[in-house]
């Protein structure tokens, strides 16, 4: 891996599909400041979960997150419940009707039977409390769509993170093959200088030694790649033992934000798009609702009329009355329903205080993150230009001083250090490259892009 290492992630640039309009206005704001460098990303080799693979890429893995994720299954479910529990509350504001049917007769000794019904209908209807609490209701639904909307972004949000280390992982392999292949070569030159008296048997020892632990660490990083395609079909809810490929062929940095935005506008652009802070504010509108319910119930009548059918009736077959409970408990059950609702209301209202916060926090957390994975990418792409230029000297000078090796003070050991910081350097960058993509993607999850601008076509590399 030479002059081929650069910044950026291929498949963040699917992401811009989900995040278009957001994407074209960061990419128009920073045009010219990132170069268009690739990694390349070969397909893997090695030993799968089972002889099952199966190519996937990141527009993929968002429709089978939304359509088959089980978090997003659940939060639709508990959606339609409370959907029917709120339709439940909003039925008070229909009379409560009630059916009665019952048999009489006449005994020979009672000369009069009167007002012995077969059944009556009773209406009941507290007109302020059915009002209020189907206001609440109204409310509530659109709360509970909003929280079903971020638990949809949340699960989103995972999924594509979890592609990302996917791709972290096989690029990760492909470093450690390159470190096991450097080593193989430093093996062969070392028995080779050994044999001609021109290496120490230590130097021998050493070198295959080296190629041992980079082999242990190439079988690690290779069961990292399984172990995250399986958490990646763990949360897509598909077969496990089937082992993702990834379809992308290249690593680039991609910009969703610019970062260069004022943070104020920055957390306004949040606060106002956040499906959280929403719901948030439905609750507490809610509440306010539920507050004058509790109020309102107490202090405005109930109004109800009852009309008996058949049997035997008397003089009226029609009764109308008012309930009026505001004396409840000498006035008692009113006072401390109007103070739990208020206490209800501060909660509700703290809550969206709490959440408004929350969301700042992330915002300017996720933004430092780009900045920092953005630092991070300069000094270890210079880094791999470094270690790769020590390593081409130092073996350059073992090539060529070789006769008069134990006089110039050029070990084995020179070789494999300056290998060893390539290696390191170009994990470096490649961690790097892959924090700065999943840093834009929380930016722009905080920020509250939409969710539903999904596109299944990748953007053209």
């Amino acid at each position: 891996m030479n002059t081929g290492w650069g910044a950026g992630c291929a498949c963040l640039a699917c992401l811009l599909s989900l995040f278009s309009d957001l994407a074209r206005a960061a990419d128009d704001g920073m045009e010219g400041t990132v170069a268009a460098v690739a990694v390349p990303l070969p397909p893997v080799q090695f030993r799968g979960i089972t002889d099952k693979r199966q190519e996937i890429d990141l527009p993929t893995v968002l429709k089978r997150a939304r359509e088959q994720s089980l978090t997003v299954l659940q939060a639709k479910e508990r959606t339609k419940e409370n959907k029917a529990n709120l339709s439940e509350t909003k039925s008070e504001m229909l009379p409560n009707v009630k059916f009665d049917a019952g048999v009489g007769r006449t005994l020979g000794n009672i000369s009069n039977i009167g007002e012995i019904p077969s059944s009556r209908a009773t209406l009941f209807l507290n007109p302020a409390r059915s009002y209020y609490n189907a206001k609440a209701a109204g409310y509530m639904e659109r709360a509970g769509e909003a929280e079903l909307d971020s638990v949809t972004r949340e699960s989103l949000l995972t999924a594509a993170l979890q592609y990302y280390d996917l791709l972290r992982t096989q690029a990760l392999v492909q470093i450690a093959e390159q470190a096991v292949q450097m080593a193989q070569r430093l093996v062969a030159t070392t028995d080779a200088l050994h044999q001609q008296g021109l290496a120490i048997r230590a130097d021998v020892l050493r070198a295959n030694t080296e190629l041992a632990d980079r082999q242990q660490r190439l079988l690690e990083h290779q069961r990292d790649y399984r172990v995250a395609s399986i958490g990646l079909a763990t949360t897509l809810h598909s077969d496990p033992t089937v082992m993702f490929v990834p379809t992308d062929n290249e690593l680039r940095r991609t910009n969703l934000v610019a970062v260069s935005e004022v943070t104020e506008d920055l957390t306004n652009r949040a606060l106002a798009s956040r499906p959280e802070v929403s719901a948030a504010s439905q609750k507490v509108a809610a509440s306010k609702q539920q507050k004058k319910s509790a109020e309102w119930g107490q202090l405005i009548p109930s109004f109800g009329v009852e009309h008996w059918f058949g049997g035997f009736t008397g003089n009226r077959d029609t009764f109308y009355f008012v309930e009026w409970n505001v004396l409840d408990q000498m006035g008692g059950l009113l006072s401390s329903r109007s103070r739990a609702a208020k206490a209800r209301v501060k909660q509700a209202q703290l809550h969206r205080e709490q959440v408004g916060d929350r969301v700042a926090a992330e915002v300017l957390t996720a933004r430092e993150r780009v900045l920092t994975a953005g630092e991070q990418i300069t000094t270890s792409q210079q880094a791999v230009t470094q270690a790769e230029e020590a390593l081409r000297v130092s073996e350059e000078r073992l090539r060529e001083v070789v006769g008069v090796l134990r006089d110039s003070g050029i070990t084995v050991l020179e070789v494999l250090q300056a290998q060893e910081a390539l290696t390191r350097a170009r994990r470096n960058f490649i961690n790097a490259v892959v924090d700065y993509n999943q840093a834009q993607v929380g930016l722009a999850h905080s920020l509250g892009n939409p969710s539903d601008a999904m596109s299944t076509q990748a953007i053209p590399r």
